[in-house]
């Protein structure tokens, strides 16, 4: 379901994270500005200058105190999340800086470049530590493995790197993408990392054995960023479609386990550059290309129920057109495009069919059962709530 939208940055949103209160998101953009949003509200509450490109990555500080920023500027600035005050500048790379993420007990930071490396820092000195090199390419991505031994890292290259968070040695390469890699992420058991490219696929690999267990489709030009939910069940992916049909975005929720699509959200007008949940797993932010971020709250899914004995005649169809959670058969008759079940055909029925468009096969927002999800559908349900208003 639809939160907030997120509107002020004068281009586009390349990188968001939530605190991890989850009461504040920071969004960064090509405008060369931090901002801080109250979740809650949706007010801006603070704006951060200084970098002199484009802010193209951020990361809270396990203890929610530090804000970390990267830019095309070849700078990374630590800032007090609070104040905004800047504590101190990182200026070893000599390209720009498109990845930052603290590890899991907040000593050290990671930072992902143009100039191909890895580099560690002391998170609270700004010293630098070491220098990841091997990657042929720019590094886009660069993570920590949940329980912080590990790092990974991923390149223009095609390749994903995993190394020894402590000591620096490389220990994989993971090889199978056939275009750059954009995204990394660990689930959070950290068995599994997930990685998005350019080639339009994600892929998932065994973090251990640094083995491919399942590649993703996402029918999409390029993946911009991935993440998991932190039950670990749903990864999300944003990208870009070239389309001229619809919306050009492409938001999408996967089951972690088996690779299959659960659902498409839509909202943005470009393509979404960056993804991530709130750490309760309530909340899912996407920043785009279109200058604005989209908060989506999440509601768990409803177990399934068993199937009872039908009270209604045998040559009564078991389940009524739209019946969503398809309890027609204890339940009152439901009016044809009432798909949440609340006994009106009103506007919540309308933005569901909205936000499934394009999903196809069976599906319940598939009103004229035509195969997709479509506009189709849209008019039928609008047709129906206008009837009922009347």
């Amino acid at each position: 379901q639809h939160k907030l939208a997120l509107e002020g940055h004068t281009d586009d949103v390349l990188s968001i994270a939530f605190s991890p209160d989850g009461r504040t998101l920071a969004s960064g953009s090509r405008d060369r500005t931090v901002r801080l949003w109250d979740v809650g509200t949706g007010d801006l509450k603070q704006t951060f200058e200084g970098h002199r490109q484009g802010v193209t990555c951020l990361a809270f500080s396990p203890d929610g105190r530090t804000l970390a920023s990267g830019s095309w500027d070849n700078y990374i600035q630590l800032r007090e999340a609070h104040t905004g005050k800047l504590l101190r500048t990182l200026d070893k790379h000599t390209d720009g800086v498109r990845s930052v993420a603290f590890s899991p007990d907040g000593r050290t930071l990671a930072s992902g470049s143009y100039d191909q490396t890895v580099r560690l820092w002391d998170a609270d000195t700004g010293d630098l530590k070491q220098t990841l090199e091997g990657h042929t390419d720019f590094v886009r991505s660069a993570v920590f493995s949940p329980d912080g031994r590990m790092l990974a890292s991923g390149s223009y290259d095609q390749t994903v790197r995993l190394w020894d968070a402590k000591t620096g040695q490389p220990l994989q390469t993971l090889e199978g993408h056939t275009n750059g890699i954009l995204s990394v992420a660990f689930s959070p058991d950290g068995s599994t990392l997930a990685s998005g490219s350019y080639d339009g696929t994600i892929r998932l690999w065994d973090a251990d054995a640094g083995e491919h267990k399942l590649t993703l489709e996402a029918d999409m030009d390029y993946v911009n960023s991935v993440a998991f939910s932190p039950d670990g069940s749903t990864l999300v992916s944003g990208g870009y479609v070239n389309t001229i049909l619809f919306y050009a975005d492409t938001l999408r929720l996967w089951d972690a386990k088996t690779g299959q699509p659960l659902q498409t959200l839509r909202g943005h007008r470009s393509a979404v550059a960056s993804v991530v949940f709130s750490l309760d797993g309530r909340m899912l932010a996407s920043g785009s290309y279109d200058k604005t971020i989209q908060v989506w709250e999440l509601v768990p899914a409803t177990p399934p129920v068993e199937p009872s004995q039908p009270t209604m005649p045998a040559e009564e169809p078991s389940q009524l057109e739209g019946d969503l959670n398809a309890n027609s058969a204890s339940e009152p008759a439901q009016l044809e495009g009432d798909l949440n079940a609340d006994g009106v055909v009103n506007i919540q029925d309308l933005v569901l069919v909205a936000s499934q468009f394009g999903q196809s096969g069976q599906h319940a927002a598939d009103i004229n059962e035509d195969g997709v999800v479509n506009i189709q559908d849209l008019v039928l349900v609008a047709g129906a709530f206008e009837t009922t208003a009347n």
